[in-house]
């Protein structure tokens, strides 16, 4: 038995023919809410069966073949007649719903073959009121029966229906169900609002006028003139409306059209919908487009020289052909000059595409790229003295100034001399190293560096006499047992394997990095990035008479980079060392030969990589007073320091900041000593020949003064 959410008027005889004022069937006190379905489908009411204001429904519609699941009011019994509708003419619903809602008619005939009158209403997320006139409410054709609407069978009316028609259900709120009676059989709905508009033109063709129109639902909408008008959404040029309802059109595409019905929606708000209307070419209708430069315009004189011109087409340079053709059109700009735009199409492509839907001119234009060079391209630095590095180009000999030819590009790296780093390029907007530069004008680039106060050992590297790079040298030592494997110099890697000790012969190892005498007198602190997955040793070598004696800083493991910075006093003295001092701190820093790393785990291997390792300069400490010695020593005033700007013609040029005796040495990359005097220099400004002997490229200079010191990466010219 098909299941129904029935209202249930239950006044025995109810008649309310002849009735003029309308009926309110929610929370009437007659009627009762029942909720049916068939048994894969369920219906529930809010509150359950009853009198309820307003009603609330949940509709699952379940597997069967014609699912159904209903909430229905009936009216009286079904013994009496039901002929108390007489002079209904029409029904407003109030609701909101999920999806479609149902308003359905039952009669005798209907209830339960599927005849019943029905009416579909929109989902609606807010409150939203729907007059229905009665012809409007209709059986549709159902095996065989013809439609017919409810107005000639009102006396065969038993009840009212509430559903979810479609899809897996949904939910409903009716807060009004008014019935509107009338006197004569002529519906006076009052104000009924407009629900739709079809029936609007779909197509056009291009210069045909196309006369708008629609049909307006429901017919009997209180208001229903329609205003057309273009959309503000408008895809398609130089389509216009005349007379009011006229479509004209000059270009193919989409033209957006809006139907507006002053006060349609409600009765203070209008009814608008857009449609979109696919405006096709005429069958015959052909365009011309033609195409020149604007600088080169043809046929050409002979004495016209040109920035650029447009490549023909079938050696043309015009064409008439039928609407929605393609055309591709290419510029070519003559040398020292370049393609600059469209005229007459907004494009900047090359080659252009366009598609030809009325008639075009299309016009390249040209500028001048500059002359052809060469230009003028200057490196400079700063700090201007190159002490802080300079700028190292395949392109640019010397590294100074070269004339280059237009559109040629040169690649400049910015090498910053020791304790200096590279900050960023001026005349051009960047702080990529190495950079690419396009030359098309006279050009001066300038490196800027800033001052640091350490050496940066991991990825030392300077360009060799053949054009390579060459870097600082990890090397070393073990004993048979044991082995050191360095995979990488930047950054460094390595695995060191201890051999085991036995009662004859203790094992070890080392990874050093070791300097010439000297170089490392102004020693200070040492800041080490690293990742090691066993206890490290960082040592600094202390030379004594003929041996060396390794002061040992310990390195946890870690798996992520680690960067600690160690001053003297953190490096000791080794167990088995008998005498000597107990730290760095107060070492003669004249006889501190290198760095190295190790460990003491006999049978293991260490695997170690070191992303940097700085090697901090600066005033030998007084005390081993830890507070401060780094961070003290990154900035020095500029007053108490000196200053180099590299070897040129065997002369070395720097500033000192008081008068003395200065010890100068000059040290290739690996540490080898190349030159080495002592003089007495004034303050400011000085001259030292060092010889002529150097070869060009990059050296490392030590100066030792009673109150300065430096130790710097310069340049050899």
């Amino acid at each position: 038995m098909r299941k129904f959410l029935i209202v249930a008027l239950t006044a025995a005889s109810m008649v309310w023919a002849n009735v003029s004022e309308p009926i309110e069937i929610i929370g009437n006190e007659r009627t009762w809410w029942t909720a049916e379905a068939e048994n894969t489908s369920s219906a529930t009411i809010v509150g359950g069966n009853g009198n309820h204001s307003p009603i609330s429904a949940t509709i699952v519609l379940g597997s069967a073949t014609r699912p159904w699941a209903t909430v229905v009011t009936a009216l009286g019994s079904q013994q009496t007649g039901f002929t108390s509708l007489t002079g209904l003419q029409s029904i407003s619903i109030t609701y909101t719903a999920t999806g479609a809602l149902r308003l359905s008619l039952s009669s005798p005939i209907g209830i339960d073959d599927g005849t019943g009158f029905r009416r579909e209403l929109l989902a609606a997320a807010t409150p939203t009121l729907v007059n229905i006139p009665l012809n409007t409410i209709v059986r549709p054709n159902w095996e065989g029966v013809e439609q017919i609407d409810v107005a000639t069978v009102l006396d065969q009316i038993t009840g009212f229906g509430l559903t979810v028609p479609f899809g897996t259900g949904g939910e409903f709120t009716v807060t009004s169900l008014v019935l509107n009676f009338g006197d004569g059989g002529n519906p006076d709905p009052g104000y009924v609002p407009v629900t739709g508009i079809t029936g609007v033109p779909t197509t056009a063709t291009v210069g045909t006028p196309l006369t708008l129109s629609g049909t307006v639902a429901p017919t009997n909408a209180t208001n229903s003139t329609i205003v057309w008008s273009i959309a503000t959404a408008n895809t398609t040029a130089g389509a216009t409306i005349t007379g009011g309802n006229t479509l004209n059109t000059t270009t193919v595409g989409t033209v957006i059209v809006s139907a507006t019905i002053a006060n349609g929606l409600t009765e203070t708000t209008p009814f608008t919908r857009d449609f979109n209307i696919t405006v096709s070419p005429a069958s015959t209708q052909q365009f011309t487009i033609s195409w020149n430069s604007a600088n080169c315009p043809y046929p050409l004189p002979q004495d016209e020289v040109c920035m650029g011109w447009v490549e023909p087409i079938n050696e043309q340079w015009h064409a008439t052909v039928n609407a929605g053709t393609q055309i591709v059109i290419t510029a070519t700009a003559a040398q020292g000059h370049r393609f600059a735009g469209w005229q007459g199409i907004t494009s900047t492509a090359n080659p252009l595409t366009v598609t030809v839907n009325s008639d075009t001119t299309i016009t390249a234009t040209f500028e001048p790229t500059g002359a052809t060079g060469p230009f003028s391209v200057t490196f400079a630095a700063n700090p201007a003295d190159f002490s802080g590095g300079w700028i190292e180009s395949p392109q640019v000999p010397g590294g100074y100034a070269a004339a280059i030819s237009a559109g040629t590009q040169i690649t400049l790296t910015a090498v910053p001399a020791d304790r200096y780093r590279f900050v960023s390029w001026q005349g051009i907007a960047s702080t990529a190293n190495p950079l690419t530069v396009t030359v098309n004008s006279d050009t001066t680039i300038t490196a800027v560096f800033e001052e640091t106060n350490y050496l940066e050992v991991i990825g030392w590297s300077w360009t060799n006499d053949q054009g390579g790079t060459d870097y600082f040298t990890w090397t070393s030592y073990y004993d048979p047992d044991s082995y050191v494997d360095i995979s990488n110099q930047n950054p460094l890697t390595a695995a060191l394997s201890l051999g085991v000790a036995d009662a004859n012969w203790s094992q070890h190892l080392g990874l050093g990095a070791w300097f010439a005498d000297g170089f490392l007198s102004n020693l200070i602190a040492i800041e080490v990035t690293y990742t090691a997955d066993m206890p490290v040793r960082l040592a600094v070598g202390l030379r004594s008479g003929n041996s060396t004696t390794d002061y040992i800083a310990q390195l946890q493991p870690s798996d992520v980079p680690t960067t600690t910075t160690l001053e003297l006093r953190d490096f000791l003295r080794p167990g088995h060392v008998a005498v000597g001092i107990d730290n760095l701190c107060l070492a003669d820093r004249e006889n501190f030969s290198g760095v190295t790393f190790s460990h003491g785990i006999y049978g293991q291997t260490v695997n170690l990589t070191v992303t940097s390792l700085k090697l901090f300069f600066g005033t030998a400490p007084t005390d081993c007073n830890p507070t401060g010695i780094v961070s003290n020593a990154r900035v020095q005033n500029a007053t108490n320091r000196i200053t180099v700007s590299g070897i040129s013609a065997g002369r070395l040029n720097l500033n000192v900041p008081t008068a003395g005796a200065y010890t100068v040495g000059i040290y290739s990359v690996d540490g080898r000593q190349l030159a080495h005097t002592k003089a007495n220099l004034v303050q400011g400004a000085n001259s030292l020949t060092i010889g002529n002997n150097l070869a060009r490229g990059v050296a490392i200079v030590r100066i030792q003064g009673t109150n300065a010191s430096l130790v710097r990466r310069i340049s050899v010219r």
